[in-house]
């Protein structure tokens, strides 16, 4: 990928890796930013030592331009003490002049302090700036290491996935759900079509008899046809009753046999044994 390519270029370049191609990628970041942090804790170390140099050196320069303020100060006082008379002219002149020459002194090291200052501040800016790229590099490379962890793995899932898949034989799992699938449909035609037999019309011949009303018998008109017919054979001048059926003739159970038939068995046995 195109960011691994960028990531071992700038891993190259700043720690001058040899990469091969039997090294993990992912492997070799992790430690890259690893030691980029160790490089990171160094340069914020640096900084704030580099920070509270600069404050102390600050301090002295600021010290130092107080006490040449001081001289000034004490040479402009001499100065109003000869003009209001206290002490003569030559000697506040020459007091003065020395008070001078100790602020110019002084200010001559401020100056050098000054520029020494500028540049100190600008190493502690370039340091600043170049630990906020190292800080912005780690958290870019973490998101990144991050996504392509998750990428990869669910990459190698889908890849285990297929090769489980690739084991199966999917035609014969498909023809034997196919064949499930008609004897399935078999099944629920046969039931279907005992039910017709069994009822003797389809299921839309009810749906429209219950429909016209001619599932109740007042309602149908064969019922009624053969009603009226019985009707008319009975009020007829020749009808005849029908004679009642006959009366079933029970037999009994467990009636012994007669005794005349007893004896005759008896003769048959005793002439057999004869």
């Amino acid at each position: 990928m195109e960011f691994w390519k960028n990531l071992i270029t700038s891993i190259r370049a700043i720690f001058g890796y040899k990469i091969v191609q039997e090294e993990d990628p992912v492997k070799l970041t992790e430690q890259s930013i690893k030691d980029l942090k160790i490089e990171l804790s160094e340069s914020l170390k640096s900084l704030a030592e580099a920070k509270a140099g600069f404050i102390r050196a600050k301090r002295e320069v600021e010290k130092e331009q107080k006490l040449a303020e001081q001289h000034e100060y004490r040479a402009v006082a001499l100065l109003e003490k000869a003009k209001n008379g206290q002490i003569d002219s030559a000697s506040a002149d020459r007091f003065a002049l020395m008070e001078l020459g100790k602020k110019e002194e002084i200010m001559k090291k401020v100056n050098i302090s000054l520029k020494g200052l500028e540049n100190y501040e600008a190493m502690v800016k370039k340091l600043e700036d170049q630990t906020r790229v190292i800080k912005e590099q780690i958290y870019t490379w973490e998101t990144e290491l991050n996504t392509l962890k998750a990428r990869t793995k669910i990459s190698q899932a889908t890849k285990n996935l297929h090769e489980r898949l690739s084991r199966f034989d999917t035609n014969s799992t498909a023809n034997l759900l196919e064949s499930i699938k008609e004897k399935a449909i078999e099944q629920e035609a046969l039931a279907e079509s005992m039910v017709f037999v069994s009822s003797g019309k389809t299921s839309w011949e009810d749906e429209v008899d219950k429909i016209l009303g001619l599932d109740k018998p007042a309602n149908n008109p064969q019922l009624n046809d053969a009603l009226n017919q019985l009707k008319q054979n009975v009020n007829s001048p020749d009808y005849k009753s029908m004679p009642p059926p006959p009366p079933q003739i029970v037999q009994p159970k467990d009636v012994p046999p007669p005794s005349n038939l007893l004896s005759e068995l008896e003769k048959l046995k005793s002439k057999l044994k004869e």
